[in-house]
């Protein structure tokens, strides 16, 4: 219910919500298609949601009980999660709520470039982007040309066609990097893309996202808006399932967070 009703339309636009027929319903059920495999796409799971890495901030916001600010570096706190048990939690959900991601973009933040899993005694750690072109080259997936043409029917034979996809001076870079057009890696091309209206994804990655949530959905007979379904929940049921958003859920489990805004997901919505 969170994810689709909260957090997706936000990640691929209210336009594809509507082309897949993503959107929660308000009454009713939806069906479920036995036609429809929901297994995982490798294209999904090796490249295009690992979108989120390129929006992770390098600090991370707190804010104390009294509404003072606070922060920590993402760096200085792999594998050191103990302030969680003393009493942090809160503190952090707070600024995770009230503070901006960065955009997804081509432009990764160092701490996750340069200091991934960083150990506390040493000044480098891994590098994430790197994680996942060689992820993706290791899995065997498709050059970002491969999948602009699946989804849209249009056949890359030189850089300057990327001009439609991406800013001119992202294309110039990349040109440098590869031999071919054809060697892009998805993970880096897919980042790179303009933004669709009202969403964070670009066109390649919105559709290979918006494809495997439809199969998570229609594929599993277990969804929980499915009708005549054994286990299908009765209109009631549902009805109170609808309810549910991720702000009620952070104010029952924590301590003393007891006012936010109704879309955690967003900044200035109302509260």
């Amino acid at each position: 219910m969170v994810t689709y009703n909260e957090w997706l339309s936000l990640i691929i636009g209210q336009e594809a919500m509507k082309f897949l027929k993503l959107n929660v319903l308000p009454t009713g059920y939806t069906k479920y298609d036995p036609t429809v495999d929901p297994s995982l796409l490798n294209e999904f799971s090796g490249a295009a949601f690992r979108f989120g890495h390129s929006m992770i901030n390098n600090i991370f916001a707190e804010i104390l009980p009294d509404g003072r600010p606070s922060g920590y570096r993402l760096n200085e706190f792999f594998f050191h999660p103990f302030g969680l048990k003393s009493g942090q939690t809160d503190m952090v959900m707070r600024g995770l709520i009230s503070q901006a991601s960065q955009n997804r973009d081509p432009f990764v933040s160092s701490d996750i470039k340069n200091h991934l899993y960083r150990p506390r005694d040493n000044p480098y750690g891994l590098d994430l982007p790197a994680f996942n072109i060689q992820r993706g080259r290791d899995h065997g997936i498709p050059g970002y040309t491969k999948l602009v043409e699946f989804c849209f029917d249009d056949v890359i034979t030189n850089w300057k066609q990327l001009d439609q996809y991406m800013p001119v001076s992202q294309r110039i870079r990349f040109s440098k990097l590869y031999r071919s057009v054809h060697d892009l890696d998805l993970f880096s091309a897919g980042l790179a893309e303009y933004p669709l209206p009202g969403a964070a994804l670009g066109p390649t990655f919105t559709c290979i996202v918006g494809i495997q949530m439809f199969n998570l959905k229609y594929g599993d007979r277990f969804w929980f808006e499915h009708g005549g379904q054994v286990g299908s929940f009765t209109p009631d049921q549902l009805q109170e399932i609808r309810k549910a958003n991720l702000a009620r859920l952070v104010c029952a489990n924590s301590d003393n967070i007891n006012v936010i805004q109704k879309n955690v997901f967003r900044g200035e919505s109302p509260a």
